[in-house]
């Protein structure tokens, strides 16, 4: 699939079957299946989809994010940054440590999924949201967040990405 897929959709694929949560197979199994594939079509696109991939990315959406953000030409960010204030661990999606910038996307399972509801009403869970992000924004300099209305609509990333300071150096090229 990475050999045919687009390079986004290729890049959200591989991290999750490489996902440190739940891996399916690891990068030197995906690439000793690509080799033994020889000089497939597409197999130098897959090759740069799996230099690309991660196995910290979180969601598709994540993926997403990180391809539009390499694109953009925002810094890398370093994935599930860890800060711990307030007697409590928070993960951030992006951390930009020379910025000080918390990126996050936001789905909505963590406010509509049984899962992670944990016996608390909505109510509950958007107060505790409120809480923690009002702890996190204390400790950075910047805060950014965004939800798939954003990533299927570019422009808005960049643009709450720029408004909250973080520098960008110009369009990059996605490898094709």
């Amino acid at each position: 699939m990475a050999c045919l897929l687009p390079f986004t959709e290729g890049v959200a694929l591989v991290d999750a079957v490489r996902s440190r949560r739940r891996p399916i197979l690891t990068l030197d199994q995906l690439s000793a299946a690509l080799d033994a594939l020889g000089n497939r079509h597409g197999a130098e696109k897959a090759s740069r989809v799996f230099a690309f991939s991660t196995d910290l990315s979180d969601s598709v959406q994540e993926s997403r994010s990180r391809v539009l953000i390499y694109e953009f030409g925002f810094p890398c960010p370093v994935l599930q940054y860890e800060l711990v204030c307030d007697g409590r661990r928070y993960l951030a999606d992006f951390w930009w440590p020379v910025q000080r910038h918390w990126g996050e996307f936001d789905g909505l399972g963590k406010y509509l999924s049984a899962e992670f509801q944990a016996g608390r009403t909505p109510d509950q869970i958007v107060v505790a949201e409120k809480r923690r992000e009002d702890a996190i924004r204390r400790n950075v300099a910047a805060f950014s967040r965004w939800d798939v209305r954003d990533l299927n609509d570019p422009a808005r990333l960049y643009r709450i990405l720029t408004e909250a300071g973080l520098p960008c150096e110009g369009r990059r090229m996605l490898p094709s």
